[in-house]
C-alpha cells in the first residue's frame, strides 16, 4: 500500500501544472487529483473568429444561422421609431426619399452577421466624402451606401490622437473598398484626388468622388476605394467583446453567430444524422448457405450475383425469390428518444442566441396552459436593449442631418428636446387593452373629481396623438408651487419680492384676508 501511494505521488509530480490548488482535494476518492480526477483535464479552448467567407456561407447555406440574424433584424425594425413631436410623420417621409429604412435594416443585418458595418451618408453640403460635414450648409440627404466591416478599414494615423477628445482612439477616417476586401490595412490609395472645381456650384454631393487614375495591374483590388470622414459614416457594431479581442479583430466587434457557432454546428450534425437514419431505417439481411466458404475460395461473385438477382426481382415483380435454404429478414432502426435529443439541441441554440424557441422555430409553447408570454416579454426587453445600444446612435445622427437639411420640414433648425422613441413590440389583445383602458378611465375620473386634472388635459392626453395613449401630459400651469401671473401682480402691488426658484411661495390668501379685515376696520372708523 505504501509503495502504491508513493507511485501515485511520483506520477502526480509530472502533472503539477494540471493539479487544482484552489478546490477540494481528496487522496482516497481522487477528487482534485491530477491522475484520477477527469475534470481537471477539461479545459476551454477558444474557437477562432469566424472569417468573412464562413459568415457568408452560414448566412447563405445554414438556415438556422440565417434565421437568427433575420429574426433579430426584423424585430429591431418591425415597429419603426418615432420622433417626439413629429405628429405628421415627416421624418418617415424624409427617409423614404433616400430609402433610409432599407439602408438601416441592411446595416443592422451585416452588423450582426459580420460583427460590424458602416453606412456612408451622401449629403448635399458642398463637400466630398473626405471632408467633415458642414452642418450649416446641408440641402438634403441624398443616399446611404452600406458596407460590411471587411470593406471598411483604417490605420493608426486615421484615429483621433488627442486623449482629451471624446472621440479619442476612434477612426476619424475610414477607407472603403467596395469591390474587394482590404487585404492590407496599411496600403494607401494610389490615386490623386483633385478637388479643384468641385462642390455645389457644379451640382456635386458628397457621393461624387474625384476620378481615380493609374489603377492598373497589381493595384486592381483598389478599384473604387475611397476615404470617408467619420461625420459621414453611420456605424453599426456587433456583439461587444473585450478590448484585447477587439484589437485582434481589427477594432471590430464579434459576429452574433460567433457564440452560437458550436450550437448551430451540433444541430446541423444531428439533422444530418437523422437523415442517415431515415435512409437506413429498414435494412434487409439475407442468409446464404455456405457464404463463408464462397468468400474463402474466391467465389464471392456468386454471392454478389445472387443478391443482384434478389434485388431485381424485388423491384420488378415486388417479389422475393428464395431458395429453401435461404432466409431474408428486414430490420428497422430504433428512433425512440430522437425528438427529445433534438429538442435539447434546439434549446441550446435558443439559450445561446437569446431567442425563445417559440420565435426561433415558429412553434407553439409546449405544456398545459403554456403561453410562452414570459419568454417573449424577456426577449422583447432584449430587443429594446439592442435598439438602444446598436441602433439609436446611428439613427440619431441621421435624423439630425435630416433636420439640418434646408429642404426638410425643419428647414435646418433642430427642435429642442427632440428624442427618438422605439415603440414596444409587446401588443395587448382586445380584452387586455379594454381592461387597461377601463382602469385608466377610472383613474382619470378620480383625478377629475379631486381637481387634480382638467378635462382638456385628459382628452388631449388620451386621444390627442395618433392613437390612444396612457401617458398623461399636463398643460402649462402651477404644478410645483410656483406663482401664477395673477399672484405675481398681486405681490408687486403689495410691495413684496417674488421668491427665488426653489423657495416656498408666500401665502397670499392670508395677506388678502388680513387686508380685507383692515379695510373693514377702516370703513367702520369712518362711519363712527
Amino acid at each position: 500500500m505504501k509503495q502504491m501511494l508513493e507511485y501515485v505521488k511520483n506520477l502526480e509530480t509530472v502533472f503539477t501544472d494540471k493539479t487544482k490548488r484552489d478546490s477540494w482535494e481528496n487522496l482516497f476518492t481522487g477528487v482534485g487529483r491530477a491522475i484520477s480526477d477527469k475534470r481537471i483535464s477539461t479545459v476551454f479552448n477558444p474557437n477562432p473568429g469566424l472569417t468573412e467567407d464562413e459568415c457568408n456561407a452560414i448566412y447563405r447555406n445554414e438556415g438556422m444561422g440565417r434565421r437568427i440574424v433575420e429574426v433579430l433584424t426584423e424585430d429591431m425594425t418591425r415597429k419603426w421609431f418615432k420622433i417626439e413631436g413629429d405628429t405628421d410623420g415627416a421624418m418617415e417621409k424624409a427617409f423614404d426619399l433616400f430609402d433610409g429604412r432599407t439602408a438601416i435594416e441592411e446595416g443592422i443585418r451585416w452588423g450582426l452577421l459580420h460583427g460590424g458595418s458602416v453606412g456612408v451618408v451622401g449629403l448635399s453640403d458642398g463637400g466630398n466624402y473626405e471632408d467633415p460635414v458642414d452642418e450649416n450648409d446641408i440641402d438634403e440627404v441624398t443616399h446611404i451606401h452600406v458596407f460590411d466591416r471587411w470593406r471598411a478599414v483604417w490605420v493608426t494615423s486615421d484615429l483621433y490622437q488627442d486623449p482629451y477628445n471624446p472621440k479619442f482612439a476612434t477612426p476619424e477616417f475610414y477607407t472603403i473598398f467596395p469591390i474587394n476586401p482590404a487585404m492590407s490595412p496599411g496600403k494607401k490609395l494610389s490615386a490623386e484626388f483633385t478637388k479643384s472645381g468641385q462642390g455645389r456650384n457644379r451640382g456635386f454631393s458628397s457621393g461624387d468622388q474625384p476620378a481615380l487614375t493609374n489603377l492598373r495591374g497589381a493595384m486592381a483590388p483598389l478599384v473604387g476605394a475611397f476615404r470617408v470622414h467619420e461625420s459621414r459614416v453611420l456605424r453599426f457594431d456587433g456583439v461587444l467583446i473585450p478590448l484585447k479581442e477587439r484589437i485582434r479583430n481589427r477594432y471590430w466587434n464579434d459576429s452574433y453567430l460567433q457564440s452560437c457557432y458550436e450550437r448551430i454546428r451540433g444541430l446541423g450534425e444531428s439533422y444530418a444524422g437523422i437523415e442517415t437514419i431515415i435512409q437506413e431505417f429498414i435494412i434487409g439481411t439475407m442468409q446464404i448457405e455456405d457464404l463463408a466458404n464462397m468468400v474463402a475460395t474466391g467465389k464471392e461473385n456468386l454471392a454478389i450475383k445472387r443478391l443482384d438477382m434478389l434485388d431485381r426481382s424485388k423491384h420488378i415483380m415486388n417479389t422475393l425469390l428464395l431458395d429453401k435454404e435461404e432466409e431474408y429478414t428486414r430490420h428497422s432502426a430504433a428512433v425512440s428518444g430522437l425528438d427529445d435529443l433534438v429538442s435539447s439541441l434546439v434549446l441550446g441554440i435558443s439559450a445561446a442566441s437569446g431567442i425563445p424557441v417559440t420565435i426561433l422555430m415558429g412553434q407553439s409553447p409546449a405544456g398545459l396552459n403554456a403561453t410562452g408570454a414570459s419568454d417573449v416579454r424577456r426577449y422583447y426587453d432584449k430587443i429594446a436593449g439592442m435598439q438602444m445600444s446598436m441602433l439609436k446612435k446611428p439613427l440619431a445622427k441621421l435624423c439630425r442631418y435630416v433636420m439640418l437639411s434646408k429642404k426638410s420640414k425643419w428647414k435646418g433648425k433642430i427642435p429642442e428636446n427632440w428624442a427618438i422613441k422605439f415603440p414596444s413590440l409587446w401588443a395587448l389583445d382586445e380584452v387586455q387593452e379594454s381592461e387597461l383602458r377601463l382602469s385608466m378611465a377610472q383613474a382619470d375620473a378620480l383625478y377629475l373629481d379631486r381637481k387634480v386634472l382638467k378635462p382638456v388635459e385628459v382628452s388631449n392626453s388620451r386621444w390627442g396623438g395618433e392613437s390612444y395613449s396612457f401617458d398623461t401630459k399636463l398643460q402649462d400651469r402651477d404644478v410645483k408651487g410656483e406663482l401664477s401671473d395673477e399672484d405675481k401682480e398681486e405681490m408687486i402691488r403689495l410691495g413684496k419680492t417674488a421668491p427665488a426658484p426653489g423657495e416656498k411661495s408666500p401665502d397670499l390668501d392670508k395677506d388678502k384676508a388680513s387686508r380685507g379685515k383692515e379695510k373693514i376696520t377702516s370703513n367702520s372708523k369712518k362711519a363712527v
